[in-house]
Parts: structure tokens; sequence; C-alpha cells
């Protein structure tokens, strides 16, 4: 699953191409640009670690079940 903001798998929605936005539009919305790219980083990193967090739980599970059947 990924996780943004806008709840599981709800990833924010992007502007097509060649249509201006406030933050490309005016200068003072910079620090909204900046905002949100960074914000849009820390969503990838953490969908990244729950993503890598799982596949080691999953692997973690399967050896606990071969300790299980083998005893």
């Amino acid at each position: 699953p990924n996780y943004g903001w806008n709840g599981q798998n709800q990833l924010p929605s992007s502007s097509p191409a060649g249509v201006v936005t406030d933050c490309n539009s005016d200068q003072a919305s910079c620090s909204c640009c900046l905002m949100q790219r960074k914000m849009q980083r820390m969503e990838q990193l953490f969908n990244s670690t729950v993503s890598e967090i799982s596949k080691q739980l999953a692997s973690s599970k399967t050896n606990i079940n071969s300790v299980k059947t083998s005893h």
C-alpha cells in the first residue's frame, strides 16, 4: 500500500503538463512548491520504508513457519 496525506493509496494529484498552477505562476508561492516537494519526498521515503519492512516481516513469518514445521 502507499500512504499519502490524502489517505492510503490516495496519491496527490498532479497538474497536467502546461497547466498553470499557483506554484509556477507566482514567485511568492515558491515556498509552497518547496513544501510540496519536501512532502512528496517524505511520502516516498515513508512508502519505501513500509515496503521494506513488509518484505522483512513476510520473510520472518516464512522462517518462523519453517522452524515450526521442522520440529
